[in-house]
């Protein structure tokens, strides 16, 4: 419903009589870039495939210690979430000294040394049947002495 005469006539008066216009925005006032509701011209790239026989990537000395604390912390406290738990398990790992962390430590080394060798034997089994070598597409096979990371 439209507003009487009399209505805009005072509202004219107040602001001065002239209607202000409003300069269009310029991008760099406007939402950044990748902001939420920006529909940029970003295309997302499809994610390659892992290779289900490609071997699981070595542990850490923590996931270790988590493995083997994780029940004892539990039984501790039957009522705490699985995130209070990790967190527990965080707070006691800074805690221990480097030579509680030694059995742990070796262990990761352990398994870093096992994925370096399943690594070169998978990337010899590519090689031998044609496929891409390495995911960042430089075909390069790796030594037994190097690693890489």
């Amino acid at each position: 419903m439209p507003r009487p005469k009399k209505e805009k006539a005072k509202r004219e008066q107040k602001s001065g009589g002239e209607k202000k216009l409003r300069a269009p925005k310029e991008k760099s006032e406007s939402k950044a870039k990748g902001e939420k509701g920006d529909k940029c011209d970003k295309v997302k790239k499809a994610r390659k495939k892992k290779d289900p026989n490609a071997p699981k990537g070595s542990q850490t000395a923590f996931l270790f210690f988590s493995a083997d604390k994780r029940a004892e912390v539990r039984a501790e406290n039957p009522e705490l979430k699985m995130t209070e738990i990790a967190q527990q398990l965080g707070t006691r790992w800074k805690a221990m000294s480097s030579e509680d962390k030694a059995p742990y430590d070796e262990q990761a080394r352990a398994d870093k040394e096992r994925y370096a060798t399943e690594m070169v034997a998978y990337k010899l089994k590519l090689a031998a049947e044609g496929a891409d070598l390495d995911s960042d597409g430089d075909d390069m096979l790796i030594a037994d002495g190097d690693e890489e990371e």
